[in-house]
């Protein structure tokens, strides 16, 4: 009889147990849901990268009126906003039959010549560096390039694809965000035939 009631005991606390077992299961799977949740977020803080503005190439002045004959000067100025750069590989191009490129002479913002210029076909080219233990961060004056205008038609001075600024900390490659050229156009003088 006694043994009965052992088993009967036991029934009744079996659906008492099940019931405990299933809110603590139930708890558990909410808990680790939330600290789930909470450790992907701090993941992605974590791992989200600064955007970091990249370098701007521009020749100035952007326009100029010049005369027939006339020599002329175009700055290749860098402005790096966020990047500090140590080398740039420059290369500008122009329209041989409307002007000559004279000469392309460096600037002070990166001062080592690693590859001097080469004037050649429409193309311009100069690499620039600096010392190791000097990259550059701001904005000045690369380089400095000589033209003569040879036409009397207006033509754009450009940079190509092949321009490539390298940046310290950077492992993406070229820093380069944006490059902005000239535009030459003809100053006339018309006579007054009275």
């Amino acid at each position: 009889m006694q043994n009965i009631e052992n088993k009967i005991t036991t029934i009744r606390t079996l659906p008492l147990f099940l019931i405990f077992f299933f809110f603590a299961l139930i708890g558990t799977i909410i808990i680790g849901v939330s600290l789930t949740n909470k450790k992907q977020v701090v993941k992605k803080s974590v791992l989200m990268p600064t955007i970091q503005k990249g370098v701007a190439l521009s020749l100035a002045p952007s326009t100029q009126s010049v005369s027939k004959g006339q020599e002329f000067t175009e700055d290749i100025i860098i402005d790096t906003k966020d990047q500090i750069v140590s080398g740039a590989e420059l290369y500008v191009a122009y329209d041989a039959t409307k002007m000559q490129a004279l000469e392309i002479k460096e600037g002070s913002f990166l001062p080592v010549i690693l590859a001097k210029g080469t004037i050649k076909n429409g193309l311009i080219s100069i690499t620039l560096g600096c010392q190791p233990s000097s990259p550059q961060k701001g904005s000045g004056v690369l380089a400095t390039i000589k033209f003569k205008l040879l036409s009397t038609a207006t033509s754009d001075i450009t940079f190509t694809d092949k321009t490539w600024v390298s940046a310290i900390n950077n492992k993406t490659g070229n820093t380069v965000e944006s490059k902005t050229g000239a535009t030459i156009s003809v100053f006339q003088m018309f006579k007054n035939e009275n």
